[in-house]
C-alpha cells in the first residue's frame, strides 16, 4: 500500500475524470466510490482508483478550488506512439502548456492540461536507458512558483527528512539566463517520498499561481501517533487545518489521515454515520480516540445482551469460524462480544466490536483478526450484544446453551459448539 497518496477535488466531474483517465492507462481501474451527504459544500463524492497500478483519490465537492500547474503528473511513455495517443485524448478540451515536439530534454515530449484542468506532461523515455527500469509510470510533479518560487530546493530536503524511505535522486539548476524568473534556483530534481518517486523545479517565469487544495498529498497514517507526527512536521498556516488538511511552509496541501478513514465514518446506520461525520467535520487534527468512541457509544444504544456459556475447547478454526459467521450473518450489523473462551492452549479473553477484535494469546491470528481487548466477563462466559430487534440468531433467542433446530445465521451458530 503506497503511503503517500495524489487526491484531486473536482467539483461535479469526479467519477467522470477517473473513468476517462482509467481509459487511458493499462492496469488502471474503479476501486470504490463513496458519497458523504450534509458536507459543509453539500453531498460529496469521493471517487478512488488506480492508474497504471498506482493509486489516486478524487472528490467532487464544489467549486472551491481549481487546478493550475503548479503540480502535474509526469507520465512516462515508452514510444512516440503512446505519447501521441495520449496528447490526442488529453487535448480535447483541453490546452497545450508545451507543445508537443523535440527538446533538450527529452527527444518527445509535451506538457498539457486536460479538460478538467489537470496538467500532465507526457516523455518518451529514452530506451537506451532501459524503459524497464521505470517501475512508477507517473511521477507527481511540484512547480514552485509566485511566492514559493525559489524553494524547490529547501522543500525536497526538508521532505526527505521528513518521510522515511526518502532520498534525493538528483538536483539540477539553471544556468546564467536560462530563467527568466530571479528567483528560480532549480530547474529539476527528482527524490523519493516513502520509497514513491516525485518531481520538483522551480518555475523559470513569474506567474500569478502557486499550489492549492484542487491537488493535495494524502498520507495514510496507521496510528495517532503517525497523524501526530506528521500534523507537527508539515502543519505550517494554522487557518488550513480542517479535517485532516493542513498546508506546509512551501504552501503544498496535504492531508493527513488514518488508514482505515473510510471504515471510521462509514460503518452503522444512516444517522450513527451522520453523527459521527458532524464529530469529524469539527476537527482540525484527527484523533482517531475520539472518533471510535464515539463510535461505540453510538453503536451500544438499541444492544441487546445474550450469554452462552461454554466449558467447550475451542480452537483456533472455531474461534475464526465464530467471528467470521457473526461478522457475515448479520449483514453488516453492529455486534460486541466479551468474555473468556477455552481453548486447547488455554482460556483466551475475547473483545470484539464491528465484527472485528482481537484474541489472546496473540500469537492466534485469524483472517482480518484485529487485537483489542477489553473487560473480562465471568470464566468460561461468551456474552454476545446484537442489535435489537433481531430474530433467529443464536444470540437473540434466549437459549444458553442454545439448542434450536431452526434455521439461523448459518444454521445456528452455537449449534456445533454447544456443550
Amino acid at each position: 500500500m503506497n503511503k503517500i497518496i495524489p487526491h484531486l477535488w473536482y467539483d461535479k466531474e469526479a467519477k467522470e475524470a477517473a473513468l476517462f483517465y482509467i481509459s487511458l492507462f493499462e492496469d488502471s481501474r474503479l476501486l470504490d466510490i463513496t458519497v458523504w451527504e450534509g458536507t459543509p459544500s453539500g453531498d460529496a463524492e469521493t471517487v478512488n482508483f488506480q492508474l497504471a497500478g498506482q493509486p489516486f483519490s478524487a472528490i467532487s465537492a464544489g467549486p472551491f478550488f481549481k487546478f493550475n500547474p503548479s503540480i502535474s503528473l509526469m507520465v512516462a511513455c515508452y514510444s512516440v506512439d503512446e505519447v501521441n495517443d495520449k496528447w490526442k485524448a488529453l487535448s480535447v478540451r483541453g490546452s497545450a502548456l508545451m507543445p508537443l515536439g523535440e527538446y533538450p530534454f527529452s527527444k518527445w515530449y509535451g506538457w498539457i492540461q486536460d479538460r478538467y484542468g489537470l496538467s500532465w506532461q507526457l516523455m518518451l523515455v529514452d530506451q537506451g536507458q532501459g524503459a524497464q527500469k521505470i517501475s512508477q509510470k507517473i511521477t507527481p510533479n511540484m512547480l514552485f512558483s509566485n511566492t514559493a518560487n525559489g524553494k524547490a530546493e529547501a522543500a525536497v530536503k526538508y521532505y526527505t527528512e521528513v518521510f522515511e524511505n526518502s532520498e534525493i535522486d538528483t538536483i539540477s539548476r539553471y544556468g546564467p539566463g536560462e530563467a527568466q524568473s530571479a528567483q528560480a534556483q532549480v530547474n529539476f530534481s527528482s527524490f523519493k517520498l516513502c520509497g514513491i518517486n516525485f518531481s520538483a523545479m522551480d518555475h523559470g517565469y513569474d506567474v500569478d499561481f502557486t499550489f492549492n487544495e484542487a491537488f493535495s498529498l494524502m498520507v495514510l497514517c496507521q496510528n495517532q501517533k503517525e497523524i501526530d507526527y506528521y500534523w507537527e512536521k508539515l502543519s505550517a498556516v494554522p487557518e488550513a487545518e480542517q479535517c485532516g488538511w493542513l498546508k506546509d511552509q512551501f504552501g503544498v496541501s496535504w492531508q493527513i489521515v488514518p488508514v482505515n478513514l473510510q471504515e471510521l465514518l462509514s460503518q452503522g446506520s444512516k444517522e450513527g454515520k451522520e453523527e459521527i461525520y458532524k464529530i469529524f467535520l469539527k476537527m482540525k487534527k484527527i484523533d482517531i480516540a475520539a472518533l471510535e468512541k464515539a463510535r461505540m457509544e453510538l453503536d451500544n444504544k438499541g444492544l441487546q445482551s445474550s450469554t452462552f456459556r461454554t466449558d467447550k475447547a475451542w480452537t483456533e478454526q472455531e474461534i475464526n469460524d465464530l467471528f467470521q459467521n457473526l461478522a457475515g450473518g448479520s449483514g453488516g450489523s453492529v455486534f460486541r462480544a466479551k468474555g473468556f473462551l477455552n481453548t486447547p492452549s488455554g482460556k483466551v479473553k475475547v473483545n470484539y466490536l464491528y465484527g472485528r477484535g482481537e484474541i489472546e494469546p496473540s500469537s492466534y491470528e485469524g483472517p482480518g483478526i484485529v487485537v483489542i481487548i477489553g473487560k473480562d466477563l465471568s470464566e468460561g462466559m461468551l456474552q454476545l450484544l446484537l442489535p435489537s430487534g433481531s430474530t433467529g440468531s443464536a444470540g437473540s433467542c434466549g437459549q444458553t446453551p442454545c439448542s434450536s433446530q431452526k434455521s439461523c445465521w448459518n444454521n445456528c451458530l452455537f449449534q456445533s459448539r454447544k456443550n
